[in-house]
């Protein structure tokens, strides 16, 4: 679970981006997980899913859904 919020953009800082890669079989997910930008559109947490998120252009308010009933697995990576 992770709270509606912005990162804010810092051109100083060392991260521009992040991408977020979902590991999980559709099969495994039970409940929840989603990835919510701008609290409306959301992305399900299923292998093959990619978001990427740039901070230089767009400071998106996002979060995600609380996990129920299995775990969350993405590749997280901040550029």
């Amino acid at each position: 679970f992770l709270i509606q919020h912005k990162d804010g953009f810092n051109p100083n800082s060392l991260y521009k981006c992040v991408i977020l890669i979902y590991l999980n079989k559709e099969e495994e997910i039970k409940s929840g997980g989603e990835l919510v930008l701008d609290g409306k559109i959301e992305i399900k947490p299923i292998l093959g899913n990619v978001a990427i998120m740039d901070f230089t252009q767009n400071d998106i308010k996002h979060g995600v859904n609380k996990v129920l009933g299995y775990q969350r697995k993405c590749f997280l990576n901040f550029c």
